[in-house]
């Protein structure tokens, strides 16, 4: 106190950029509790008028306090006020820290307001809050100490504690969720806040775990198995369920963000009881008690529908399932009945309906199921005291008759919504779509009433239609439906339920129908999407006529009943209705010669057409570039057996029409903004026209075909005329290849299962090959060396045997030469033999003539000197002779050895021939 007196003392001499430094200084290092607290209360005086000062000098201390006094109640609730105040200052001279209370409907939260809060009106934090955001989201410390705050039972800590989280939430979002992930005791500590027994702090903890758990899935899995689930249903129906205040719509808030894009969150909802408290929450309107609706409950019910909705995303692998549980859990009959209830308000039956739509979407179970269900029939264009009706009616019939008969601007919505229904009701469900189409056909011949008496009631076949009526109404007495507790007498008289009919509306020619110009669309668009790819539907719906031959009517096919009802329309000034028959008569004809073979069969209805797109374009782009489309679809698939044939037509609209007006009419309906930036969304949510209408022109079946198919489209005027667009695959072709594609799969299969089998062992001898090929490799390695060595060899004993069969034949000559030389010599030595064995026959003669004459030298000595020399002269004669015969024999004996050497070297030679030979057979 005395610190504060000092201060308001010496005021008038100092300015507050001096004393705010002086303050900020005694808070960092004022050892007495009691210094700081006097410091921290005028410093939080200071912080509304000066900020960027308070901020500067004495942000760090005011933390700092905060860590070392986290005991001290009065301290931590003045820095909490003065770093709340610090930052929802914000931008601009408003002080929202003063006016919150007398502007804001959660005023009863305290005396600041919720930082979430002023995000959602608009307030923009500013440079100073970010500063203190990243000041404090810097530490984890930092996080913990304020986390930690939330142990104090202190009403007024627990509450800025939540809103200054609240505050780095929408400041620095990414930053503060991963240090309170980070924090042990950070998602705990929040969901425990939701127990307080203080109804302003346990609010604020719901906002800030909406901000919290929004696009993150860890927070979301850490909240969610805190049991959040079941104390957010005790809140909601502590707070009066449906009926209660905003509270009510941030609980439901929060479940929605905590299953967002969640599956295990989902599996846990599912899991743990939460069904029926959710059925509860949706049956609650419809209970005995009348409600009384306002545009608080209308926003409790629709985001629990948008939960509902989360549970039954479409595409999920566990949305069936969850049909199912939903289903058993009575929640798809709660939001029928509340789809189809008296005191339902028309702003909230387009999201109930919506969301029906996803509870049977492709689950053939409950779309069998919805269609037997009867309900009593509503217009909600009427008020509910004319809401008397004879008879109930199939769902499907309530339905179509809100498709097409509700002509009124403000329920164009629940239009829609019951469109989109009856498209989800088809959705996977051909028996669904069959029987739809059947009834509609008998309908429009006149062949079965659809007013009957009800087969199945909603809930028990013996149910009785007051009682059905009690259960889809929630209540039996006229007064309790009206909203008041007087009894009344209905005063209109019961009327029959009309009955609408898409062939009626598409192929009549209707006088009125610009008084209801959506009658032609939403027909057009339900039978659009039932010939969308379902060539038995298109085959069905082409072979429909139109008029009674008996009555003396014109008897005109489908297509032909269009092409009639879209010239009369097509100049109208509405463009809606001509929009709708070009859409389905494009759709039908595309890839269809059959079709386009009855569109052409009148040539003064196709001029009539072609005149039209010759004119200027005073009239809609889009009627233009949708008819010019039309045209250009029937041509692409024509045919010369058409009516027209197909080089008539291409001259015919050429002629009339133009091939650069025809292209530059496609190029005007793809630049077209309705065209170029339509999406799916758009139905929901439309602008409106200048006429009050909404601008809804275009079916997105028709939008995609034409974008996927516009350079095909566009370009069809440019092709060979004489050459025919490849036509459509019949339905008995596609059968013939399917089991053609089955059987070859089939084949494909045993064959990839041979094959692979084939693989294995072919592997596995791959393996052994390439042993066997190393090895071989190594063995053709070592041959290829041997080779090598031998082919030099050979190259050597070739070049030997060339040589030595050169020596061969030279001594083959020689021993030729020698031989007959042999020869020569030896006839020689035969003929020297002879003479020698004459010589010796003679010398025999001369010796036995010696004999004789020895004998006679005895006898004759006188003749013995002449027979000496006669003998010494034969003697001489026979050593001459001798002499002789033994050169021959050694000539004879030399040319012997002569021929034997020749033979013997002849046939060495031989031999090493057959050995070089042998060798070389065998290398």
């Amino acid at each position: 106190m005395d610190l504060i007196s000092g201060l308001m003392a010496q005021q008038k001499t100092q300015s507050a950029d001096e004393i705010i430094p002086m303050l900020c200084d005694r808070l960092a290092h004022a050892r007495l509790a009691s210094d700081k607290r006097a410091a921290i209360l005028t410093l939080k005086g200071f912080s509304r008028q000066y900020r960027e000062s308070v901020i500067a000098n004495g942000l760090r201390a005011v933390i700092a306090t905060m860590k070392e006094y986290t005991i001290d109640t009065d301290i931590i609730k003045a820095c909490l006020e003065t770093i709340l105040i610090l930052f929802i200052r914000g931008e601009g001279d408003d002080d929202l820290t003063r006016s919150w209370i007398s502007q804001q409907s959660r005023s009863q939260n305290g005396k600041y307001p919720s930082p979430l809060l002023l995000k959602e009106e608009g307030y923009s934090m500013d440079q100073f809050s970010l500063w203190i955001a990243d000041e404090i989201t810097q530490s984890e410390e930092n996080i913990a100490l304020i986390v930690s705050l939330l142990e104090n039972t202190d009403f007024y800590v627990r509450l800025y504690t939540l809103q200054l989280l609240e505050a780095l939430i929408s400041t620095r979002s990414v930053k503060t969720k991963e240090l309170l992930l980070n924090s042990p005791l950070g998602i705990p500590s929040l969901v425990q806040v939701l127990d307080d027994v203080h109804d302003p702090v346990r609010n604020e903890a719901v906002l800030l775990l909406m901000a919290v758990a929004n696009d993150n899935f860890s927070i979301q899995k850490l909240i969610a198995f805190e049991n959040t689930f079941d104390k957010l249903f005790e809140i909601i129906h502590e707070e009066g369920d449906i009926r209660g205040s905003i509270v009510v719509q941030d609980c439901l808030t929060l479940l929605a963000n905590l299953l967002k894009y969640n599956v295990s969150n989902q599996k846990l909802f599912l899991e743990t009881n939460c069904l029926p408290k959710l059925s509860y929450l949706i049956a609650e309107p419809l209970g005995e008690e009348h409600i009384v609706w306002n545009d608080q409950r209308l926003q409790n019910v629709e985001i629990t529908l948008d939960i509902v909705k989360l549970l039954v995303t479409n595409g999920n692998e566990s949305t069936k399932a969850n049909q199912n549980l939903l289903h058993d859990a009575d929640i798809f009959l709660n939001v029928l009945r509340l789809s189809f209830s008296l005191n339902t308000p028309n702003s909230l039956r387009p999201h109930a309906l919506l969301t029906v739509a996803d509870l049977i979407s492709q689950n053939n179970d409950i779309q069998h199921s919805f269609s037997h269900i009867d309900v009593p029939y509503i217009d909600p264009t009427q008020p509910k005291q004319l809401q008397v009706y004879k008879n109930s009616v199939s769902v499907i019939t309530s339905l179509l008759n809100w498709c097409l008969l509700l002509n009124s601007v403000h329920v164009f919505d629940i239009r829609v919504s019951a469109a989109y229904l009856l498209r989800a009701y088809f959705d996977g469900n051909d028996e669904g779509m069959s029987s739809f189409l059947d009834d509609q056909i008998a309908y429009f011949h006149g062949e079965v009433d659809m007013v009957e008496e009800p087969d199945t009631i909603v809930g028990n076949d013996t149910e009785s239609r007051d009682d059905q009526e009690t259960q889809f109404n929630g209540s039996t007495d006229p007064s309790a439906e009206n909203g008041t507790s007087e009894p009344s007498t209905p005063t209109v008289d019961p009327r029959d339920v009309p009955i609408a009919n898409i062939f009626h509306a598409l192929l009549e020619y209707d006088p009125d129908i610009k008084l209801n110009p959506y009658k032609t669309w939403f027909s057009a668009c339900t039978l659009i999407y039932l010939m969308k790819d379902n060539e038995e539907v298109k085959t069905t719906v082409r072979q429909l006529t139109s008029g009674d031959a008996e009555s003396g009517e014109e008897v005109l096919s489908a297509i032909q009943a269009m092409f009639g009802n879209l010239l009369a329309n097509v100049h109208a000034q509405d463009p809606r209705i001509a929009i709708s028959y070009l859409m389905i008569l494009i759709v039908m004809l595309y890839e269809d010669s059959a079709a386009v073979d009855d569109f052409l069969s009148d040539i003064s209805n196709l001029k009539s057409l072609l005149q039209f797109l010759s004119q200027p374009d005073a009239e809609s782009p889009i009627v233009q570039g949708l008819a010019t489309v039309l045209v250009g679809i029937a041509y692409e698939f024509s045919s010369k057996n058409s009516p027209i044939p197909r080089v008539d037509l291409h001259s015919l609209i050429i002629k009339i029409v133009g091939k650069d007006n025809y292209a530059f009419k496609i190029l005007q309906l793809k630049e077209a903004p309705l065209f170029y930036t339509f999406t799916e969304e758009d139905i929901f949510h439309p602008s409106k026209d200048e006429t009050g209408l909404p601008s809804v022109f275009l079916e997105s079946t028709v939008v995609w075909l034409i974008k996927e198919h516009f350079y095909r489209i566009k370009n069809t005027l440019n092709r060979d005329p004489n050459i025919e667009s490849n036509g459509r695959l019949s339905y008995e072709k596609y059968e013939l290849l399917q089991d053609e594609h089955h059987e070859l799969q089939s084949t494909y299969q045993s064959v990839l299962q041979e094959s692979k089998k084939v693989k294995h062992d072919s592997e596995q001898q791959l393996k052994k090959l390439s042993t066997d090929l190393g090895d071989v490799s190594h063995d053709l390695d070592v041959r290829t060396e041997e080779l090598t060595v031998l082919k030099s060899r050979y190259s050597d004993l070739e070049s030997k045997f060339t040589h030595t069969s050169k020596d061969l034949a030279e001594l083959q000559k020689q021993h030729g030469e020698l031989t007959k030389g042999f020869e020569e010599k030896s006839k020689d030595v035969d003929s020297f033999a002879e003479q020698v064995l004459q010589k010796d026959n003679r010398i025999s003669k001369l010796e036995s003539e010696l004999e004789m004459l020895k004998s006679q030298k005895n006898k004759a000595e006188d003749g013995i000197n002449k027979m000496s020399r006669e003998l010494f002269q034969l003697s001489k004669e026979k050593e001459d002779l001798e002499k002789k015969v033994k050169q021959l024999e050694k000539e004879s004996q030399k040319s012997i050895k002569q021929q034997e050497k020749l033979d013997q070297s002849l046939k060495q030679k031989n031999e090493e021939l057959n050995s070089y030979k042998s060798k070389l057979d065998a290398a």
